[in-house]
């Protein structure tokens, strides 16, 4: 077996021009209909490629970079799977490999053979979708194609991240800042999160005591500065002590040989922070992160590299049990590849939750980068400091459903984080969004383990801001984050969390009872509103009526309350007014009593 991953970068330009070349050439050979079975099972641009060599010159100069893909493919259906969270990813990842194994004994045989014949340079198998990643020369691509338990062979394809410099984003470049290091403290003057003001987040960390504490997010970038001081306490592999652990917390699907976090880009880093940096800047910052750097130094990758990230983040240096609860792909590649699919079903199987950004082709519908144009992730567009979706925010529709997407918005406009060299950047992108709802669902995962997908996505949906009268709709799907919201309704009497002190003259009381008000003594229902929240569903342990009533700063007493103020034209709510007003009184604006019942 040999791997190919630190050379695949350096051969894949020679490759694709050669491919571009062969794509130009008249076509001067026709298939005949022996060899029509194999060449059916070759990509069209695979297919027109060879076609268009000379008649007898089936061996170019330079290898081709191509995908096998075989049939078999595990069976991952959840009602097979166990129901413990580790034992199920146990589950998955040993029906994976055994399929694998028994399915690629053959070919793996044979491309030792073709390797040392010279039609074979590289070759490395993956277990997560049942492939196998080979650079070969024409003659060996119909050899191996002509095997029965080969279903398709594809182009290796590049992906590159957005570009991140000032020519698109002209807030990127690094901003050298005084280094802030220890939690607690400011920013320095003039700079500011506002992402994480927007979506609520501190009103998580402070009003619910819950900041992410337990759950791991797993970065598939272009790495981690993981020595940066807003970074190195949030490191997985951080033991303390001066003790690390980076084999099972960092891969290098680029240079395997990289065995310590770093990011030549910066663009890794700068996601990194914004999900569990320290000092403000992080959504989660009690959370911890891995990485598997997918990126070179110029923020290219092709398909087999992105491969062997997943297939690592599902089992992080082989164990299972180490997985990510959920990843954060702050990439896109063409919106009609579904390379990706079968990689995200799996980590879905798994119990590991996948966010990616809608990329920045701007608002022309059906732009949409891949994955976040599948069904099997959750999509996420920028908005702006306005909560107005951002110019270069990509669109839906899914080309692949044919329904809306993205499926939420989240700031993605000057956003400040970390980057690389103890250093901040502003950076503008749907890149800096996706990396606000992984966070969030780190916090919504700490507040409730037992979240699958499907509960999450309902979540944050239900609980985000509309930012127009219709929705939910293809740019910025069902609204605005809002991390506070979406946790509170995880809150319910038998989970919530009250913090308070109780102080006369000034000083604190010790053994004092706070004991949470009766349905009855608080509870007032609504004569004339009919407002409901955005869902028009009652959330677990509320019962809603023309109100929602959120736990907010430290003592019992203090409470936010809201009522509908306009509704959109299918009798949802998408304007909200709040006030900190006693439930039990009339507010001026509504119409009757507002109450809730928890």
């Amino acid at each position: 077996m040999k791997h190919r991953y630190p050379l695949l970068i350096c051969t894949f330009i020679g490759a694709l021009a050669l491919l571009s070349l062969l794509l130009l050439l008249p076509a001067t050979a026709q298939s005949s209909p022996a060899t029509a079975a194999w060449q059916d099972k070759l990509a069209p641009e695979l297919q027109e490629a060879l076609a268009s060599l000379p008649a007898g010159d089936k061996t170019p100069s330079t290898p081709i970079p191509v995908i096998l893909y075989l049939t078999s493919q595990a069976d991952l259906a959840p009602a097979g799977l166990p129901s413990d969270p580790t034992a199920r990813r146990r589950a998955v990842v040993q029906r994976l490999q055994e399929t694998a194994q028994q399915s690629q004994a053959g070919l793996l045989s044979q491309l030792d053979q073709l390797t040392a014949a010279g039609s074979v340079q590289h070759y490395h198998p993956f277990w997560i979708i049942n492939a196998i990643a080979l650079t070969a020369d024409a003659s060996a691509l119909q050899t191996l194609a002509a095997r029965p338990e080969v279903r398709h062979i594809g182009p290796d394809s590049p992906v590159q991240l957005e570009r991140f410099d000032q020519s698109l984003l002209p807030d990127e470049a690094a901003i050298p800042t005084q280094i802030i290091t220890g939690r607690g403290q400011s920013l320095p003057a003039g700079l500011s999160a506002w992402g994480i003001d927007r979506i609520r987040a501190a009103h998580v960390w402070r009003g619910l005591g819950i900041d992410g504490h337990g759950i791991t997010v797993g970065i598939m970038d272009s790495g981690v500065d993981w020595l940066h001081p807003d970074l190195y306490g949030s490191y997985r592999g951080n033991l303390g002590n001066g003790s690390v652990n980076h084999a099972d917390n960092w891969f290098d699907a680029v240079d395997w040989q990289n065995v310590a976090p770093q990011d030549p880009y910066g663009h890794g880093t700068h996601v990194a922070g914004t999900i569990a940096g320290q000092n403000g800047i992080g959504v989660a910052p009690g959370a911890q992160w891995i990485a598997a750097r997918a990126f070179d130094d110029h923020g290219y990758s092709a398909f087999s590299v992105l491969h062997a990230a997943f297939e690592w983040l599902l089992a992080p240096n082989g164990r299972p049990e180490l997985a990510p609860d959920v990843i954060n792909g702050s990439w896109g590649a063409n919106p009609l590849v579904s390379e990706f699919i079968a990689d995200i079903d799996a980590l879905n199987a798994a119990g590991t939750v996948t966010v990616f950004s809608a990329g920045n082709s701007g608002q022309t519908a059906g732009s949409i980068a891949t994955p976040a144009g599948y069904a099997n992730t959750i999509a996420v567009a920028a908005s702006d400091s306005r909560d107005k979706i951002a110019w270069f925010s990509s669109a839906g529709p899914s080309i692949f459903t044919g329904r809306e997407k993205p499926d939420l918005a989240a700031p993605g406009t000057r956003i400040l984080s970390a980057y690389p060299g103890n250093r901040y950047a502003l950076a503008n992108g749907t890149s800096m969004a996706s990396p606000h709802v992984a966070g969030t669902i780190a916090l919504l995962l700490a507040a409730n383990p037992s979240l699958t997908r499907p509960d999450l996505t309902y979540i944050l949906t239900s609980t985000a801001i509309p930012l127009d009268p219709s929705f939910p709709n293809n740019l910025g799907g069902w609204g605005r984050l809002d991390a506070y919201a979406a946790v509170q309704t995880q809150l319910t009497a038998a989970t919530g969390r009250v913090q308070a002190t109780v102080r006369q003259a000034g000083q604190p009381l010790a053994g004092v009872a706070i004991r949470r008000p009766t349905p009855k003594a608080r509870c007032r229902p609504t004569p004339k509103a009919r407002c409901r929240p955005p869902t028009m569903r009652p959330l677990t342990g509320l019962r809603w009526w023309s109100a929602s009533c959120f736990w907010g700063g430290s003592a019992v007493t203090s409470f936010f309350c809201a009522a509908c103020r306009s509704k959109a034209g299918n009798g949802r709510c998408w304007r909200w007014s709040a006030s900190g007003r006693p439930t039990s009184r009339p507010m001026a604006w509504a119409s009757g009593w507002l109450a809730v019942c928890w």
